[in-house]
């Protein structure tokens, strides 16, 4: 799976707070690397101190692990 890929499923996943937006829908995705051990995807809240930080990630961990990718790692960048 290369980077576009990657990027394609994380921006397809719904906003916790407004499920009708997508994380692409809402821009919060800066960016998604290839590394040797896997990927990295930088993602930047919607504003600082955003509550739905934590879940974001555990919805862009669930979404990359029904593909079945190798390790990714998530951090967010404000």
């Amino acid at each position: 799976m290369d980077v576009l890929a990657v990027k394609s499923i994380v921006e397809s996943v719904p906003d916790p707070e407004i499920p009708v937006l997508t994380l692409g829908d809402l821009g919060v995705i800066r960016g998604v690397h290839e590394r040797d051990d896997g990927f990295e995807i930088h993602v930047t809240p919607t504003y600082s101190g955003c509550p739905a930080t934590r879940v974001i990630n555990e919805m862009i961990s669930e979404a990359v692990s029904y593909t079945h990718l190798r390790a990714h790692e998530t951090d967010s960048y404000l």
